[in-house]
């Protein structure tokens, strides 16, 4: 069991076990009725799993999906990693049009999700075909890391631009695909699984995440400058998993951000602090929402090398380096700097 530490307090301890176990519902985009996959259909074409939340959920995306109608997203970032080989997945739809996207450490490519494609909390099954992509294949999910408790705390009650939640931290996997005629074997590698919904991406945000290091061990972290009830500020939250605890920086548990570039972040909360140096190149274009639509371009760096230093009251916890780290970070105007300086720099 996840037991809670001192940075992390008030929060249900999670169970890590088999899909379904962390009470989030399962998106799944393709054909339906086929054995072994939901087979709950909505007007947009997506599947929600039978599950714990089944029912509230999808009153709840069809209330936004009327509400926003084409200002409303929604979608979930599945990765794969083993060894050298990165794989990540963007699965979703802006209004009532789903997709993917599909980003390799060669490039990205953005298609309609086409019949016959399966993407859930247990694993996927796909067969895109497209001019430039052919992607084959089926990966299953095995026991799910999830977190204690919702990452957007006492923020999930307040209207959001964007709403955070993280699926699974760490888990294995068994499967392959072939990607345009190369074989990618992704049995025994991690999983890493999370979402977003609303109208747009923040403005400015860096996120790193991370959970191919030495020891059993799981990071993520995103800075972002958020509107909220027509103020802006800048919001962080942060989960680490490690060696059996969880702990947990953010915004509403009174975290710091000394700093936060393209190639370095520092978060202190209490006696906790995290440092991490990021050494991503310039990643690869990938489409993301802007008032519900996908116009906007960011940029991911699928996998790259980074240094992460955790300690408490100044004794270090882990000092570890992952070498497939995902990155992204979008800034203007120096927004997201630490300590209230503006300045850009590393």
């Amino acid at each position: 069991m996840v037991r809670l530490s001192g940075c992390c307090r008030g929060f249900p301890a999670a169970v890590p076990g088999e899909p379904g176990r962390s009470g989030f519902p399962d998106i799944v985009l393709g054909e339906w009725g086929r054995p072994g996959f939901p087979d709950i259909v909505l007007a947009s074409g997506a599947y929600w799993d039978c599950g714990r939340r089944q029912a509230c959920r999808r009153q709840e995306v069809c209330a936004a999906v009327k509400k926003h109608g084409k200002q409303y997203f929604e979608g979930r970032y599945y990765k794969h990693q083993k060894g050298d080989r990165t794989l990540s997945l963007i699965v979703g739809r802006t209004g009532r049009e789903p997709f993917i996207q599909v980003i390799t450490e060669s490039g990205s490519v953005t298609v309609p999700m086409q019949p016959g494609n399966h993407v859930s909390n247990r694993g996927i099954r796909l067969n895109l075909e497209t001019p430039e992509l052919t992607v084959r294949g089926a990966i299953r999910y095995h026991r799910l890391s999830p977190i204690a408790g919702d990452i957007m705390g006492p923020f999930r009650f307040f209207p959001m631009e964007c709403r955070h939640s993280i699926v699974s931290m760490r888990h294995r996997l068994t499967g392959s695909l072939t990607v345009n005629g190369e074989r990618l074997d992704f049995t025994g590698g991690l999983g890493y699984i999370e979402g977003d919904s609303g109208c747009s991406f923040p403005s400015s945000y860096t996120w790193i995440q991370a959970n191919d290091f030495p020891e059993t061990c799981a990071v993520v972290a995103a800075v972002a400058r958020i509107p909220c009830c027509g103020l802006h500020f800048r919001g962080c939250i942060c989960v680490i998993q490690y060696r059996g605890r969880e702990y947990r920086l953010a915004t509403y548990l009174g975290v710091r951000v000394l700093a936060c570039t393209s190639r370095r972040i520092v978060l202190v909360q209490g006696p906790c602090r995290l440092e991490i140096r990021i050494h991503a190149g310039e990643g690869f274009r990938l489409a993301a929402p802007q008032k519900g639509r996908m116009e906007r371009t960011i940029r991911e760096t699928v996998s790259c090398p980074a240094e992460f230093h955790f300690s408490i009251r100044g004794k270090t916890v882990f000092r570890m380096v992952s070498h497939h780290a995902s990155f992204e970070h979008e800034e203007e105007d120096g927004v997201l700097q630490g300590d209230g300086t503006r300045r850009r720099g590393t």
